[in-house]
């Protein structure tokens, strides 16, 4: 049976909302139906009587596919509509219900009380009897006791009549949340019928991973605002690819951007809007043990819109492998439509690079992580990824503020120089440091 916190945390406005995009997905399959098989009504006139005139048979049967679905989405469209539609008014009902229940609670306990000081009253009046027979008459006294009984009496009366009115809605209550509960089942079978199960990007060697439906978790985590902090890499190396992401989030109005990227289909699948064209992939996940992500990690707190916006990069670039390596200039671009510049490292170049961070304009850098943390890096060529997210002056000195994908903490390194530091999330450099770490800006 469905709990209070379930009903009332249910959005009947938002089922209605779906129950419209379900409509609106048939109708995008019909329409691309149509357009089908006019296309394949066409190349086979053109090809009439050629080897390759069987092809337009071939599209028409995706087209007829395509229509098949359409009675699904329509039916789920007019329960999800109708499912919408109940829950609103049940829970109208349930907290009217609750509402009457405590009024009648709070009666019944009047009642009780006035029940027991009515008993009060009859036990202390039996023990007096006798000195009010001699002190009023018999008749006085059987009086007094006929009003105390009637007044014990009505307060019985009143306390079972309370009684009854608090089974009354108790059983409202219970009829309540089984029609909710009912309605919950209802829309699971919705999204049962709608759901479409893709074709995943391949995984890497030996991952260990498997694939866990997040569809309907809240994509955003719980602030439903995407951000920096949600950003945090896994097992693969796309550190190019995650850095661009935090480069974006970090300019004005980046995180509307990043909103607008990804789109939810009422199917169970993304459609995420890249620079260089559209790529859906389902709400699958690929996990660890634990059930969360095992490449870009996900949690309740915040969300799985980074896994989406990677699982589709993977998915456009062939696998999870595929997109191991890469740059954040070329990601930047490709992804997100943002065109900077690759440039090297020297004091002309950092400075331009604060420039364009002042700005608020995306940037980046690449370093070999050996000349870090040699400790644990003990080969060069460990190249990674961090995005410049600020700039500022103290005493003079030109400082840098890195993030760094992994978003963790407690790796400790040394700064050229010599200087600890801590470089698992944000890592602070001067002009200096960055000039000498550095092998590559991107602004």
């Amino acid at each position: 049976m469905a709990t209070e916190s379930q009903l009332l945390a249910a959005r009947p406005d938002d089922m209605v909302a779906l129950g419209d995009d379900f409509h609106r997905s048939a109708q995008r399959y019909t329409d691309a139906a149509d357009e089908i098989d006019k296309a394949a009504a066409r190349f086979a006139e053109q090809n009439e009587g050629s080897a390759v005139e069987g092809i337009a048979s071939a599209v028409q049967a995706y087209a007829k596919s395509l229509r098949a679905r359409v009675p699904e989405l329509e039916q789920a469209s007019r329960l999800m509509r109708d499912y919408g539609h109940d829950v609103r008014e049940i829970q109208v009902k349930y907290r009217s219900a609750k509402a009457d229940l405590e009024t009648a609670e709070a009666h019944y306990a009047t009642n009780n009380s006035l029940h027991e000081k009515a008993l009060d009253v009859v036990q202390g009046g039996l023990g007096v009897l006798g000195g009010i027979l001699d002190a009023v008459g018999a008749d006085g006294a059987a009086e007094d006791l006929r009003n105390t009984e009637r007044a014990l009496r009505a307060a019985e009366q009143a306390v079972d009549d309370a009684q009854a009115r608090v089974d009354a809605l108790l059983a409202r209550y219970s009829e309540i949340t089984e029609t909710f509960s009912n309605t919950l089942a209802g829309i699971d079978f919705v999204y049962a019928v709608a759901r479409r199960d893709l074709d995943d990007p391949g995984l890497t060697e030996d991952s260990g991973l498997t694939w866990k439906d997040f569809w309907e978790k809240p994509l955003f985590g719980t602030d439903g605002v995407p951000d920096i902090d949600d950003v945090s890499q896994g097992g693969v190396g796309d550190c190019y690819f995650l850095s661009a992401i935090i480069a974006i989030l970090n300019m004005p109005g980046g995180p509307e951007k990043i909103r607008d990227m990804i789109e939810r289909n009422p199917d169970g699948t993304f459609t995420v809007h890249f620079a260089d064209g559209d790529v859906t992939v389902d709400g699958e996940i690929a996990v660890d043990a634990s059930g969360n992500g095992g490449y870009a990690h996900t949690s309740d707190e915040r969300g799985y819109w980074v896994a989406i916006l990677e699982k589709a990069f993977a998915q456009r670039g062939g696998s999870y492998p595929d997109i191991s390596g890469g740059f954040p200039d070329q990601a930047l671009s490709e992804a997100f439509g943002v065109d900077i510049g690759s440039h090297g490292h020297d004091a002309g170049d950092v400075r331009d690079l604060a420039d364009q961070v002042s700005q608020g304009q995306p940037a980046a850098v690449a370093v070999d992580l050996h000349d870090l943390d040699p400790a644990s890096f003990p080969d060069e060529g460990a190249n990674h990824a961090l995005t410049v997210v600020g700039t500022y002056e103290s005493n003079g000195v030109r400082y840098f503020v890195l993030r760094n994908p992994w978003n963790a903490q407690n790796y400790q390194g040394h700064a050229p120089g010599g200087r600890e530091v801590d470089y698992g999330s944000t890592l602070t450099l001067t002009e200096d440091e960055l000039e000498q770490l550095a092998y590559a800006t991107y602004y």
